[in-house]
């Protein structure tokens, strides 16, 4: 049965994710590389007016995106018996940690296709802690998986593994069970998974502001210094 496999679901789901990274990557890089953002701030138009907007129509997209996902694992006999409120939730804690990782590389890296790249492999970088724990089939403390969250695709996995586990059991992931381990010796549960998946979007987020912010000061330094005497020059 296609439940008994629950890769399928777990790949069809970051994928359908990385794509739409790539997206709004590129779209907020090209717009950078065109000057478009000097020309508004000339004109006297706030930047983070444009941020929001990217922002805003970013989480619209991804909002429709999960949406559909979670229509194609819920009624496509992926997860038949998973709760389609809790799939939605799931889904979209997970997208925006991946806006928030978007944003985070379009503010730092300065080209298009060098961005694209470095967001795509990035998300798949931070799957190696969930496949390396789940490859060893250790018993790991609860402080060190949630540790391992701090990577949005390691939390994506461990949660989505919880959905699968909950699906074998036939019992389905809802909201009863979200802070409830699927197997006995577990301490992870759905809800943590969501928890540290926020947690994600708000670091990303937080250091793509630091990074802006240090970055117009760095530009606006020279501007700020006087420019030393004529006669100094001449003499």
């Amino acid at each position: 049965m296609v439940n008994e496999s629950p890769v399928m679901s777990f790949v069809f789901s970051f994928l359908a994710l990385v794509i739409f990274s790539t997206f709004i990557i590129q779209r907020l890089v090209q717009e950078r590389e065109s000057r478009n953002k000097q020309l508004q701030e000339v004109m006297g138009l706030h930047l983070w007016l444009d941020h929001l907007v990217w922002l805003l129509s970013s989480v619209l997209l991804l909002l429709i995106i999960v949406v559909l996902a979670a229509l194609v694992l819920s009624l496509g006999g992926l997860q038949p018996r998973a709760d389609l409120g809790v799939l939605i939730a799931f889904l979209l804690c997970y997208g925006l940690s991946v806006v928030s990782f978007c944003y985070l590389v379009a503010s730092l890296v300065p080209t298009t296709v060098l961005a694209v790249f470095t967001g795509v492999m990035g998300l798949l970088v931070f799957n190696i802690p969930f496949v390396s724990i789940s490859v060893i089939q250790a018993s790991v403390p609860l402080t060190v998986l949630l540790l391992t969250c701090l990577f949005p695709s390691s939390a994506f996995g461990f949660g989505f593994r919880i959905i699968c586990q909950y699906e074998l059991l036939e019992e389905g992931a809802s909201h009863a069970n979200m802070w409830t381990p699927p197997t006995k010796g577990s301490e992870m549960t759905l809800g943590l998974a969501i928890v540290m998946l926020l947690v994600d979007a708000a670091l990303f987020l937080l250091i793509s502001l630091a990074a802006s912010h240090l970055r117009q000061g760095r530009h606006l330094t020279p501007s700020c210094k006087p420019n030393p005497p004529r006669n100094l020059i001449l003499g």
